[in-house]
């Protein structure tokens, strides 16, 4: 009975939890303003809150979260409330059950059950006494009931660390559910964790992302940009269709501005065309003095006061559609697609890329090599690879160690190396994270020019043009461009180089990039023509990018039986 009693009032609970916020406005200390007069209310939803890097995303998160106050404005929470902090990377020292937070009352238990009978030990026990229970029914629930509380966290995989985040949840049965970027930086069985999970929650969340599988299993999006906060009622897909119908309908008001402009200034040549005629046929009459002096004179001021409003009038409604053009010109996002022809990057079919024959690395010291079974493919064409694995699998490794073949590094990897590692290409270019090809201190353009001696000034303005770097931008150092524009910069640094590569190596590249900036990404690199090794627990992107195959760097020996069988097509016919 007692169980049924506390089922219902959970369910209860979670029928209730709602988060309204209501004029919200945040302004840094310098007094720039980030965003004004917020309002939404969320009631047992699951919301995905979206939006370009810095437009306050995160800012808005902690306000509702309380760590923030705002300018003005309200927020209203009903049922507790928990925040989903992704640690991914392991914290030393910390042990699952110091995550869990449940190593007090466990002690306290314990303690009771061995006789003391301090007041101090029933207040932290409170009415958790089955907590043992507890905590083995949730870890089983996320199939987590082998790790012991006392197991270190920095010893986890990727997805286990993920799932006793959640457990932590699960154990203190919130109602309301904060989240900010959840899947950054984890590998892709604690994605599958975490996707699983939001599916399957009940209550009231928010979450900040732009991983665009997370987003498909919301019932909402909210927007933050510089027009204020959109809701879209449905999830990414709804709100990436509904996107697409916005800037078509923008396009064709667009259009329409501008035939206005057009059309305005015809008719305002036009009329003082018609004035002068008018004045001149005025001024005729004059000369011949067929009328006097006197009304002569009248007529002329008349026309010209009548000239004057009419070109004022119609001056009037050339601004107006000016003014038209520019307000549609505002809501215009940055076009997303990148169409740019770079055949110098073709590889032929049969062209051997790489070849990696019963290669193993062991680092210095190491106890052990680096891959549990030594590595043989090979890598013909243009084929686009993904290297996946979860975490500490050694997936950048063996980026590093491909190369570190070809001296690209500038330090060599000091190790014991076993079998063959050997490109076939002197073509290769290699854009991490940071997209370190670039100098900080230097504009775009001057970046740019200095991989390409071979194109003249406004061929490399051209070019930028066409990823989207206007000529404002091009003159921006680049420590002022945002993530999107840096590995968009470097992108184009590479691919229109003299000798543009043929082996495009990438490693998680939409890490912590908004969706406009993973879209436009996207788009720049279905026009390479070349091989590409990809290492991106993004699998949406994997798929937009055209990655036909996969080298999966997996625990045990049994994975690589896989990577076996998937590289056999990879061999010529």
């Amino acid at each position: 009975m007692r169980t049924c009693v506390r089922m219902s009032q959970k369910l209860e609970q979670l029928m209730l939890a709602s988060i309204s916020c209501s004029n919200l406005s945040y302004v840094f200390p310098d007094g720039a303003v980030l965003f004004e007069c917020i309002s939404f209310s969320i009631h047992n939803r699951k919301v995905g809150l979206v939006g370009a890097n810095g437009a306050g995303k995160t800012t808005l998160l902690k306000i509702i979260q309380g760590e923030l106050e705002p300018l003005r404005g309200t927020v209203r929470i009903q049922g507790q409330t928990e925040v989903l902090c992704q640690r991914a990377t392991k914290i030393s020292g910390e042990t699952v059950g110091d995550v869990l937070g449940v190593n007090e009352i466990l002690r306290a238990v314990q303690s009771v059950e061995a006789g003391a009978a301090d007041p101090a030990l029933l207040d932290e026990i409170g009415d958790k006494w089955a907590i043992r229970e507890q905590i083995s029914a949730v870890m089983q629930q996320l199939k987590i009931e082998h790790l012991s509380l006392i197991r270190p966290m920095d010893t986890l995989s990727g997805g286990e660390s993920v799932k006793v985040h959640l457990a932590r949840i699960l154990l203190k049965t919130p109602s309301v559910l904060l989240l900010d970027e959840p899947t950054n930086n984890i590998d892709s069985e604690g994605r599958a964790v975490l996707y699983d999970f939001i599916e399957n929650w009940k209550g009231c969340l928010l979450v900040v992302s732009h991983d665009r599988e997370l987003l498909s299993r919301v019932d909402a999006i909210f927007e933050l940009s510089n027009r204020g906060l959109q809701e879209y009622g449905g999830n990414y897909e709804f709100y990436d269709e509904v996107r697409k119908m916005e800037a078509s309908a923008l396009e064709q008001r667009l259009v329409y501005a501008e035939q206005r402009i057009k059309r305005e200034k015809r008719e305002l040549q036009r009329n003082h065309e018609r004035q002068e005629k008018r004045m001149s046929r005025g001024q005729k009459v004059a000369d011949k003095g067929s009328l006097p002096k006197i009304i002569a004179g009248g007529l002329k001021r008349k026309a010209q006061v009548t000239m004057a409003k009419s070109k004022a009038t119609h001056e009037d409604q050339v601004y107006q559609a000016v003014t038209e053009l520019q307000l549609v010109r505002e809501k215009i996002k940055e076009r997303n697609i990148i169409k740019v022809d770079i055949p110098e990057t073709r590889v032929p079919n049969g062209k051997i890329i790489f070849q990696i024959q019963d290669f193993n690395f062991r680092f210095t010291d190491a106890a052990r090599f680096l891959f549990n079974q030594a590595l043989s493919f090979t890598l013909y064409g243009a084929r686009r690879v993904a290297i996946s694995g979860g975490n500490g699998a050694g997936k950048s490794t063996l980026i590093r160690l491909l190369l570190d073949s070809m001296g690209l590094l500038p330090d060599r990897l000091t190790g014991e190396r076993v079998g063959r590692l050997d490109l076939k290409s002197d073509r290769i270019s290699y854009l991490d994270q940071r997209v370190d090809i670039l100098e900080d201190n230097l504009t775009l353009l001057e970046n740019f020019s200095k991989v390409t001696p071979h194109l003249s000034e406004s061929d490399r303005r051209i070019r930028l043009g066409r990823f989207l770097f206007d000529r404002n931008a091009v003159s921006q150092k680049v420590v002022s461009l945002s993530g999107g524009e840096r590995l968009r910069a470097g992108l184009a640094c590479v691919l229109f180089s003299e000798k543009p590569p043929q082996l495009l190596i990438l490693d998680e590249p939409t890490n912590n990039l908004d969706l406009d900036s993973i879209e436009r990404i996207e788009s720049a690199l279905s026009n390479f023509e070349g091989a590409m090794l990809v290492v991106s627990h993004d699998g949406r992107f994997l798929e937009n990018i055209g990655v036909e195959d996969e080298i999966h760097l997996g625990e045990s020996t049994n994975n690589f039986a896989g990577l076996f069988a998937s590289l056999r097509i990879w061999l010529p016919p």
